[in-house]
């Protein structure tokens, strides 16, 4: 995709605009004509949409690539952009420093005369392209088609099912009145279900507040290690005074007085958009059970990972044994669970609907996105899914970033209601039901939202593998 060197575009209009720094006059004509020359390719470029978009499934995929041309060339755009950016820093460096030594100023006219060569062949690589099969076209569009009707009746199911009263008091009795042993609470992902929001009410309960002594909500994502969660476990559960003296301990010091501590406490934790059960092993290893009637709340994002838990017999669960509503009490490595499925269709329907959805089918939408709407999509990257968002907030956001044209929240909000009504953005909160407060990623979206930000390295994340 070309979102780099077309935000680069954007940027170097506004450089020859004045709005960054005031070009002197030797520099104007040089900028100028590379300019117009990225925006002929842009202008070229934009005639391969639908080929960029399959060429970056392909990538997702680490399938055989079916157009390696436009691939080669995409990735010297890709280079030349980077190359270019570096070169309009230093040269905006020298100038805001008000730094006049000849060498540096020859050293980046002449680095803007290889750029301009470089560009120059590009553009004429890019007018040799050619298309990939009209065959492969037809399928990707019919996948579009697929995809927008996936995430357009998933977000409907989505929205009118949370907070039932008689699911809520299911819940709620299972943290409080069930059993004295530390066991846990597992609501699975469904089409039907906000399963974040329908734990935030539970956890945000008066009855839940009252009960419980110590709550703490572990953010995801969970790529931590055992250390990293034991750390996270006791900033939320610990008091200030304790953490200050067991900062520096070993793994196990730290682990026997977390231990100590939650003693003779009643606590919940929650744990959110878990995908692993190998966090299930650190944060049981971590956790005291006291034989109070402590919990542990979960939501689980693979709902395939059900099949790692036992029944009392010893037998496997299957997904055709999980009954809608619940509760199923089952095991994993002898720690109790009652998992609840709340779907509005049946756990096979929601499967098959969402769990065996390739994740490529609801890319191929992302990618058809107006590029407008698509910049403003890819910034929510930096969000959990499910956070509540300050709609003001992030339009200030996008205006900041230059994705908004006329710098207008009015604007933004009409780009944010696009994004809802394609069923990217939940609204969580509006003002007379009209004007939107607050809006988060839903789940269902928020994979497909970190892999084409990933891939189209418009965010870095340390913990995601660059293959």
């Amino acid at each position: 995709m070309d979102i780099k060197f077309r935000l680069f575009s954007e940027r170097l209009r506004r450089v020859l605009a004045g709005e960054e720094v005031t070009l002197p006059d030797a520099a104007k004509q040089p900028i100028h004509n590379l300019h117009a020359e990225i925006e002929i390719v842009t202008s070229w470029l934009s005639e391969f949409e639908d080929d960029m978009s399959w060429l970056l499934l392909q990538k997702k995929g680490k399938d055989e690539i079916d157009n390696p041309d436009l691939a080669t060339v995409m990735d010297e755009i890709n280079c030349f952009t980077c190359e270019f950016e570096k070169v309009i820093d230093t040269f905006i460096n020298s100038i805001t420093q008000q730094k006049s030594q000849s060498s540096c100023r020859k050293d980046i006219c002449d680095a803007l005369q290889g750029l301009q060569s470089r560009i120059t062949e590009i553009n004429q690589r890019v007018q040799q392209l050619k298309h990939i099969d009209s065959e492969i076209i037809d399928e990707f569009r019919r996948a579009e088609v697929e995809s927008s009707y996936f995430l357009a009746s998933s977000s409907s199911k989505n929205r009118n099912t949370v907070g039932l009263d008689d699911r809520m008091e299911e819940l709620l009795d299972l943290l409080i009145e069930g059993p004295n042993q530390l066991s846990v609470v597992a609501i699975l992902n469904s089409i039907g279900l906000d399963k974040t929001a329908f734990t935030a009410e539970a956890y945000n309960s008066s009855y839940v507040k009252h009960y419980f002594d110590h709550l703490a909500w572990i953010p995801a994502p969970y790529h931590y290690d055992a250390y990293q969660i034991l750390d996270i476990v006791t900033m939320f559960l610990l008091p200030f005074s304790m953490l200050s003296k067991i900062k520096d301990k070993d793994y196990e010091m730290k682990k026997i007085n977390l231990g100590e501590y939650l003693m003779t406490k009643w606590y919940l934790i929650v744990l959110d958009d878990v995908w692993s059960t190998n966090v299930l092993d650190v944060v049981r290893e971590i956790l005291l059970d006291n034989q109070n009637g402590s919990r542990v709340l979960i939501t689980l994002t693979r709902i395939k990972m059900v099949t790692r838990f036992q029944f009392e017999n010893g037998e496997s669960v299957r997904l055709d044994l999980v009954p809608t509503g619940g509760p199923l009490r089952v095991t994993y490595q002898g720690w109790p669970f009652l998992i609840l499925y709340h779907g509005s269709i049946s756990l096979e329907e929601n499967i098959r609907e969402v769990f065996e959805t390739p994740l490529g089918l609801l890319i191929v939408i992302c990618c058809k996105l107006p590029f407008h709407l698509k910049l403003c999509f890819l910034y929510l990257s930096v969000f959990p899914a499910h956070l509540e968002i300050s709609t003001r907030q992030l339009y200030q956001l996008w205006i900041a970033e230059g994705f908004i044209p006329d710098n207008s929240e009015a604007t933004a909000e009409k780009y944010l209601e696009q994004l809802i009504n394609r069923g990217f953005v939940d609204a969580r909160k509006r003002r007379a039901g009209v004007t939107i407060n607050t809006c988060s990623v839903p789940g269902r979206c928020h994979p497909v939202l970190l892999a084409v930000a990933f891939k189209a390295e418009f965010i870095f994340f340390s913990f995601m593998d660059p293959e």
